[in-house]
């Protein structure tokens, strides 16, 4: 893996796209973006020379493009899915609650997207509770393990965004179309356990750059160079 670092973002990207236009195989090239970088590196990638096999992507893009090439037909749900999901969760044991006292959607996202996080840093909801210090803290860790352990029952047998990561872990060794990929990771300011853990993987299996404004501001658990 190789590391590159820049003073801003836009400079990365430009550096990134740019080894990407290097490329003189035909075989593909992916840009692995955030989501809101999506339709920037996009542009970029567009201006210019034509990059025919050069693709921006997610890593729920790359989720699919795995389960699309495997040939599984795992259920993933969308955000929405996965919210009103959470909504019913959070209705189903609310009257268990000792700390918060929202039941409406906004409340249900911002339940969502707290639970996500805690999951992508591998957090253990078994152990959430006795591992804070204080007992306002300690309140809302038990409401928050109520609503995850409802909403993992809810979701059954599909999967929402955390499952689609370890999709990518467990699997993506299996790729024939990756491991003969060229790999560009730009535009992250930090990233989660579960991502870096994919990355690590696709490490394993194909070539891969790394675009940072500052060394310093990844923990990626590489060796650069």
């Amino acid at each position: 893996m190789k590391l590159l670092t820049s003073d801003t973002l836009s400079k990365a990207i430009d550096e990134i796209i740019g080894k990407a236009r290097e490329q003189d195989s035909i075989d593909p090239v992916f840009v692995i973006v955030p989501d809101r970088l999506t339709l920037y590196a996009e542009r970029m990638v567009s201006e210019g020379v034509c990059l025919l096999n050069t693709n921006v992507i997610t890593f729920t893009k790359l989720f699919y493009l795995l389960q699309d090439e495997l040939g599984d037909d795992a259920v993933v749900l969308d955000k929405t899915s996965a919210v009103l999901l959470m909504w019913r969760a959070i209705k189903n044991v609310r009257d268990r609650f000792i700390w918060f006292t929202g039941t409406h959607y906004s409340f249900a996202e911002k339940m969502f997207n707290t639970v996500n996080q805690l999951t992508s840093s591998m957090v253990d909801f078994d152990r959430l509770v006795d591992n804070t210090k204080t007992s306002v803290t300690q309140k809302k860790m038990h409401d928050i393990v109520m609503i995850y352990k409802e909403y993992k029952r809810l979701v059954g047998e599909g999967t929402d965004s955390s499952g689609q990561l370890k999709y990518l872990i467990e699997n993506i060794n299996r790729s024939q179309h990756f491991s003969q990929s060229e790999f560009f990771v730009v535009g992250f300011d930090n990233i989660s356990p579960e991502r870096l853990m994919v990355l690590k993987e696709i490490k394993k299996i194909a070539n891969m750059t790394v675009g940072a404004r500052q060394e310093s501001e990844f923990e990626w658990g590489f060796a650069s160079g």
